[in-house]
């Protein structure tokens, strides 16, 4: 009885699992690893034949979403195909699986991605340049299923407003790009987003930030100096060397030349640019317009400042003696004030550049306080005078109107000197060389028709008898 129990509830519990089995559904075919947005999600539905509903969800972290919902009655291999748009998707992505409920029954497939990045690499020629050079790149973009990209490349600058877009064609892309000529010196970000889309909507992409450096480039030179100077004053000069967005590059060995109104090189001067360089313009520097040249980097500039006209003496008193330098850079016609004690005198001059005026003082016998003023230069000394009458003249015979006599007016004279004695000497030459010529020391004899008056000898008788021939 015992052996007839056993094999009665064996052959239960085997009706038991040949039913449970029966009501079974499977994936034939599991999914794909990883899948990007716009593939196709495939699988393979198997049955044993039982009958029921079939319920397939996607399962993503996100949530869910269902793929198929079907009643079955016999079938025992069903496909099922679905695409992965965005679309029908909804920002499903990530770490999923498929949910399959089959008369109350939950199976589970195997996990799988689903992801709609890409893999970008990019190479450019170089990372710093120059605005007037191009910069090359190249590119591989890979989705995440391996399979190359076939969409487009946007570059974007958005610093300076700079896009391109190149074809990817196969996972490849290239192309150049050119900074603008006054694009500012300093680091740059590129974005390089890289993309398909399908129907016109993105479906797989990435995006990939690189940065680059633009380099100063020199394009301009300036010089900086006062507009107009004053003779005897102190001025600076410097010089800047900007880039291609107008920005200073300082440090740069800069080489400048002053020239005056002649161009004659007056100063050179080795600097950097942004240092400052002192110039001390002398009293009597030639007025007109000057030139500064500049030359740094390859780049030559000019700057002209105007020199002023200087209307300057300078006054010194030694004992009796009153001397007055021209100093200025223009003849000294001015009046000036000389007071001796309590007595004031007012001169008119007119001194020539680079000369000087002596005058000597007098005045019954004393110790006087003497000043001497034009209005802008003042010079006083306490000196012993002698003589009748408080006085003031040229120390030199014939000086003129109130002795203004100049070191150039003596240099005129010695000149027309030198000049007429030469002018004597040869005329007196040529004179005794004429008499030799023409007298031998004899007197001629006077013809018989000749009753008087001037004797008159041809060459050709003078030159017979001092040669002794016949005429």
């Amino acid at each position: 009885n015992k052996k007839r129990g056993v094999l009665i509830v064996l052959i239960v519990m085997s009706l038991f699992l040949i039913n449970f089995a029966s009501a079974d559904v499977f994936l034939i075919q599991q999914p794909k690893d990883v899948y990007n947005y716009g593939d196709n999600l495939e699988v393979l539905l198997g049955s044993d034949g039982g009958e029921g509903w079939v319920n397939i969800d996607l399962v993503c972290s996100q949530g869910f979403k269902t793929l198929y919902f079907q009643y079955l009655y016999g079938e025992t291999e069903i496909p099922i195909t679905l695409p992965l748009t965005s679309k029908f998707l909804k920002d499903l992505t990530g770490e999923c699986y498929l949910s399959m409920t089959f008369e109350d029954q939950v199976k589970k497939s195997s996990t799988f991605l689903i992801t709609n990045r890409i893999n970008v690499d990019v190479k450019f020629n170089r990372v710093d340049f120059f605005t007037n050079e191009n910069i090359t790149f190249a590119g591989s973009a890979s989705k995440a299923n391996k399979q190359p990209v076939t969409g487009s490349a946007k570059i974007t600058i958005s610093q300076i407003d700079l896009e391109s877009i190149v074809p990817v064609e196969n996972g490849k892309f290239s192309g150049y790009i050119i900074f603008p000529e006054n694009t500012k010196a300093g680091d740059y970000n590129m974005d390089v987003f890289v993309y398909e889309s399908k129907n016109d909507q993105i479906t797989n992409f990435d995006n990939k930030t690189f940065s680059l450096s633009v380099l100063q480039m020199p394009t301009s030179l300036e010089i900086n100096s006062p507009d107009n100077v004053n003779p005897g004053s102190e001025i600076d000069i410097s010089s800047i060397l900007y880039d291609q967005s107008h920005d200073s590059m300082d440090g740069f060995s800069v080489a400048l030349n002053v020239f005056d109104v002649n161009n004659q090189n007056i100063k050179n001067i080795l600097l950097k640019t942004g240092e400052v360089s002192k110039l001390i313009l002398p009293k009597n520097a030639l007025y007109g317009y000057w030139n500064i040249t500049a030359e740094s980097e390859k780049i030559k500039t000019n700057k002209v400042f105007y020199v002023k006209e200087n209307k300057e003496a300078e006054f010194v008193i030694s004992n009796n003696t009153l001397i007055i330098r021209n100093v200025g850079n223009v003849p000294y016609d001015k009046f000036i004030k000389i007071s001796i004690g309590n007595t004031t005198k007012i001169q008119s001059l007119n001194i020539s550049t680079a000369s000087s005026l002596l005058l000597e003082l007098s005045a019954p016998d004393g110790v006087y306080d003497v000043e001497v003023n034009d209005g802008d230069v003042k010079s006083n000394a306490r000196v012993a005078l002698t003589g009748n009458v408080i006085d003031i003249r040229s120390p030199y015979e014939g000086a003129g109107v109130l002795g203004i006599i100049n070191k150039g007016f003596f240099a005129w004279i010695f000149v027309f000197i030198i000049l007429g004695l030469f002018i004597f000497i040869s005329i007196r030459k040529v004179y005794n060389k004429k008499a030799v010529l023409f007298f031998d020391g004899s007197l001629p004899k006077k013809k018989e028709s000749d009753k008087g008056g001037v004797v008159k000898l041809s060459s050709s008788d003078s030159i017979g008898k001092s040669s002794g021939g016949k005429t």
